[in-house]
């Protein structure tokens, strides 16, 4: 709860996002304080069906980013923004470069405005059923996060989501499963570790 800057139990739907479905974050959460023995807490601002210029500098997802990190500045001894996006990039063709550029501006300006340099984990996520998010436009989306992951500084790679559909971990041809969301809270969890123990995240 941003406005009032206290904690709640972690359950779906997250408060501050949209949609009613499940996510990765309580289960995540679960992982991480079991295997740390320490508090875990997420602030959530994801909104469905948004392109990455959504939320770069100007648009209209950026002030959301901006209101949770500065409440992590004032408040929560936040760790790194985790990333999941690029689905409908893909159905938009945005080009790889584009994406880069869009997402980097991202997260250079969140930080210069927050005072936050937090790390950003960049999940490589692309696969939308849509006829015209094609192997081509989904491979530029993938290239464009890969390009943010080895360029940015503290940039690191988050899990690649983009064989679940192959593996029946949807629940309708877009959105995870409960396997799905078991297998994307590992890969996060996988991916967080080297921070959390103080070494350098994979790129």
């Amino acid at each position: 709860d941003l406005a009032a800057c206290r904690w709640q139990p972690c359950k779906d739907p997250q408060p501050g996002a949209t949609g009613a479905g499940g996510s990765p974050w309580p289960l995540l959460g679960d992982l991480l304080a079991q295997r740390y023995d320490v508090p875990v807490g997420f602030i959530s601002v994801g909104v469905g069906s948004t392109a990455v210029a959504y939320w770069a500098p100007g648009g209209k997802g950026y002030p959301r980013l901006q209101t949770a990190l500065v409440a992590a500045q004032k408040r929560f001894k936040a760790r790194a923004v985790l990333w999941h996006q690029g689905e409908s990039d893909s159905i938009a063709g945005t080009t790889a470069d584009r994406y880069a550029q869009l997402l980097g501006s991202l997260i250079q300006q969140s930080r210069t405005d927050s005072k936050l340099s937090l790390p950003w984990g960049i999940a490589r996520a692309s696969f939308h059923p849509s006829p015209v998010a094609t192997t081509a436009r989904q491979a530029a989306i993938i290239s464009g996060q890969n390009k943010v992951i080895a360029t940015i500084p503290d940039a690191f790679a988050g899990p690649e989501t983009d064989t679940y559909h192959t593996q029946g971990w949807l629940s309708d041809s877009v959105h995870f499963n409960q396997q799905g969301l078991a297998a994307h809270a590992r890969g996060w969890a996988t991916a967080l570790a080297p921070l959390i123990e103080g070494k350098k995240p994979a790129k």
